[in-house]
């Protein structure tokens, strides 16, 4: 059941098991859908949670990529649709914003942005607080002892002083985006003059909103320091608007301006990725109408990214071996494989790689490896011209399913 999960059942039940059934050279076998569904009623989604954590845990025991020794996590949110259903509208609650009410949940995830790796995931009731989301995974990655030198990287849905101070006292450093003119007052100096990189004191219950915020009022009463120390730069975009960063890494030498515009720019890889998980993954696209069944559909889809994503990041070195001595002959400096078709790739290949009968896992493993390879795309850097849209096709030819 872990292996025909982690395959995914985008299309009817009844085709996965056939295709399943065959790729194990069982054709003779045969399951209905009722078996499927009474079968993993025995099986707990927080088995994929335990597996994605070995995966994790296994991943980072190695060398990682970091910036100036920080690992790069950027959080974000993004909305689900779930199934039909009273129990899972109870359980997650629904989207008012069309003429149909539609069952969704909250997907947060811990996106690791230089080793595309997901640290944590977790599908939440909607319409709660993002930030409380956000401190609530943060201390389950430390308690977890999944926690290294992070710096957490977020957007403007997220600048709150109760947030700053919890992740200080859980030992992360964060770098957030927020809106220079609404925020905090203490920021209004760096709108209005010239300088661009400062440190500013904050202090907790300096003004009447903030005596009267039950979160910070509570923090000073478990004897948090009434002052905080933040640094704030302002980077101006090319647009002619200006963009603005805090940060609790008060150390320019460590962390220059340009440092944090690049590691901020960084942030922009969870956006693609949640593109990935909701077209390519088809993170939406549930086998089941029962909550324990959405989270076995969503927490082994989120163990199934991590594997594809090992697996390419393997592929990639071997193409960037091969190519090094091939400079000449290459038309670009920089290919990277293409994500679609690899995880496409991937998802047909994980019964052979998982199956405890194959007893010649590495030249499956090889084999894999290679058909990866043969679909690289160029990295080309800088490019910020729009997209002109003419129309939207229902099936446009660019952007084919690849499960």
């Amino acid at each position: 059941m872990v292996i025909f999960f982690l395959k995914g059942a985008s299309k009817s039940l009844s085709v996965e098991l056939e295709d399943y059934f065959q790729i194990l050279g069982k054709q003779e076998t045969t399951c209905s859908k009722q078996a499927v569904s009474k079968a993993r009623m025995k099986l707990k989604h927080e088995a994929f949670i335990v597996l994605n954590d070995a995966a994790v845990e296994e991943y980072y025991d190695t060398n990682y990529k970091s910036y100036k020794g920080y690992r790069l996590l950027a959080v974000d949110g993004s909305m689900i649709e779930l199934p039909p259903g009273e129990s899972i509208r109870e359980e997650y609650g629904s989207s008012n914003n069309s003429k149909q009410r539609v069952n969704c949940g909250w997907s947060v995830v811990f996106y690791d942005v230089l080793n595309e790796m997901i640290v944590s995931a977790k599908l939440h009731e909607y319409g709660k607080s993002e930030r409380q989301y956000l401190l609530e995974q943060a201390n389950q990655i430390r308690t977890d002892g999944k926690q290294k030198r992070d710096l957490i990287i977020a957007d403007r849905g997220f600048p709150s002083l109760a947030v700053f101070v919890q992740l200080q006292q859980m030992g992360y450093d964060f770098l957030i985006r927020y809106n220079g003119e609404q925020f905090l007052k203490e920021l209004k100096e760096l709108v209005t003059n010239d300088d661009d990189d400062m440190v500013i004191e904050v202090t907790l219950d300096g003004s009447e909103k903030r005596r009267k915020n039950a979160e910070l009022q509570e923090l000073l009463r478990k004897g948090t320091s009434r002052m905080m120390r933040l640094r704030v730069v302002k980077i101006k975009l090319p647009s002619g608007g200006n963009e603005y960063l805090v940060t609790s890494v008060l150390d320019s030498k460590e962390l220059q301006k340009d440092d944090l515009k690049q590691i901020y720019g960084y942030r922009w890889g969870e956006e693609e990725h949640f593109k990935f998980q909701k077209h390519s993954v088809e993170l939406e696209n549930f086998s089941g109408k029962t909550s324990e069944s959405i989270r076995q559909d969503y927490y082994s889809k989120i163990l199934i990214l991590n594997l594809h994503s090992v697996l390419v990041q393997e592929a990639e070195k071997q193409l960037a071996e091969e190519q090094a001595n091939k400079k000449d002959e290459l038309k670009y400096e920089r290919y990277k494989i293409n994500r679609n078709i690899s995880y496409g790739l991937v998802h047909r290949e994980i019964i052979a790689l998982l199956n405890s009968e194959n007893g010649d896992w590495m030249n499956v493993y090889d084999e894999l490896i290679k058909k990866l390879k043969r679909y690289k795309t160029p990295v080309i850097r800088g490019r910020s011209n729009p997209r002109k849209r003419k129309w939207t096709l229902k099936y446009p030819p660019n952007k084919r399913r690849a499960i």
